[in-house]
């Protein structure tokens, strides 16, 4: 079974009326602002999944900052998944910052979806008050064994839309802080995978590798 595991979907609303969110939601503008960036629905991605064999797709919504958008958008979600069970699994999503993100955890959950996810921060790295702030969400994640993605991206290179400013160690702290729990770290985890492979001087001069 091949599984793509990220896939965002828009109902019509977001999709035939963009423009008219961008001044409530800038990350959403930062992200979809130009016209070639495209936004497909439920039925496009499944076209789309069977001209290239796919059999079933992880989707989600945005971490839209405000609650009756997010809420929309995992209705939409929702709709999916009942339309489609053996093609779609769905997460929840909303912004990291909004203290209506735990409820809305449990709400969609009840309804079928099975984690939580991609959540973002597009103008901010991962700071101590934000993992602070998450610890509920991560708790309603852990009681049910169910996985939580966030977004990540490199800290190096160049500039493009949606790139956040994330450093390693927070992400690194991120890990740490909830150790128990299932994470998916999206995009390559922005390289912090590839820092396992380096090596670190040990005792009497030898070196290993760090793990």
């Amino acid at each position: 079974m091949i599984i793509d595991f990220h896939t965002h979907i828009f109902p019509p609303v977001f999709r035939d009326k963009r423009e008219s969110f961008f001044s409530e939601e800038p990350a959403f503008r930062s992200l979809y602002g130009s016209p070639r960036a495209k936004l497909i629905g439920m039925e496009e991605l499944l076209e789309c999944m069977d001209e290239d064999g796919i059999d079933r797709s992880v989707v989600f919504g945005f971490p839209w900052e405000k609650e009756e958008h997010f809420k929309r958008h995992n209705d939409y979600i929702i709709e999916a998944v009942h339309r489609h069970p053996n093609r779609f699994t769905g997460f929840c999503c909303f912004s990291p910052f909004s203290p209506a993100g735990p409820g809305e955890t449990e709400r969609c959950l009840a309804s079928g979806l099975k984690g939580v996810g991609e959540l973002a921060l597009y103008g901010s790295d991962l700071t101590p008050q934000i993992v602070d702030q998450l610890r509920e969400v991560m708790s309603v994640c852990l009681l049910y064994n169910l996985p939580f993605m966030l977004h990540t991206n490199e800290p190096v290179g160049h500039n493009y839309a949606g790139k956040a400013p994330m450093t390693l160690a927070r992400i690194y702290a991120f890990l740490k802080a909830y150790p128990d729990n299932h994470i998916v770290l999206a995009h390559w985890g922005g390289g912090i995978l590839f820092y396992a492979l380096m090596k670190k001087r040990g005792e009497g001069g030898n070196e290993k590798r760090l793990v």
